[in-house]
């Protein structure tokens, strides 16, 4: 049996009896306990954290960038308490090979589904689509620009 540290008093033969050192007791007999600290030089066990899906991602693609972005919103997802499993993180990148053709869309999607902190992936308006065809760090418009080129050439 574990060692418990006993804050209040258990009832024993009728009577209620304080206890303040290591007792091996049944739990029954206990009102309140707490386990007790690690020993000098140890650290208590630390919660698990990350989501685990490291390998179902590296599987969907060869993309650093884009596996980045992925473990971002998957992170995300566990932070708000809305826990996937292996299946749905599955589901979920399938869905996201069907909403968006080329690696960039994919990461231009995910990265909107995880600064807007939704639960699937959606597929770009044509306002992000733009934008994320600008990336290459020109600030211009494309259709702007294909559109003035069309009329100097007529």
């Amino acid at each position: 049996m574990a060692d418990f540290y006993v804050f209040l008093s258990v009832f024993d033969g009728g009577c209620w009896r304080g206890i303040s050192e290591n007792t091996a007791l049944p739990k029954e007999a206990v009102t309140y306990w707490t386990p007790l600290p690690p020993p000098p030089g140890e650290t208590a066990a630390k919660p698990k954290t990350g989501h685990g899906f490291t390998a179902a991602i590296a599987a969907y693609t060869d993309n650093i960038q884009l596996r980045e972005v992925i473990d971002a919103y998957l992170e995300m997802r566990m932070k708000n308490k809305m826990v996937m499993t292996e299946r749905a993180v599955k589901m979920l990148l399938k869905r996201l090979s069907s909403v968006a053709a080329t690696t960039e869309d994919r990461i231009a999607v995910a990265e909107n589904a995880t600064l807007g902190a939704w639960k699937s992936f959606y597929e770009l308006s044509p306002s992000h689509k733009k934008a994320a065809a600008n990336r290459g760090g020109s600030s211009y418009d494309l259709d702007e620009l294909d559109a003035m080129l069309n009329q100097s050439i007529l």
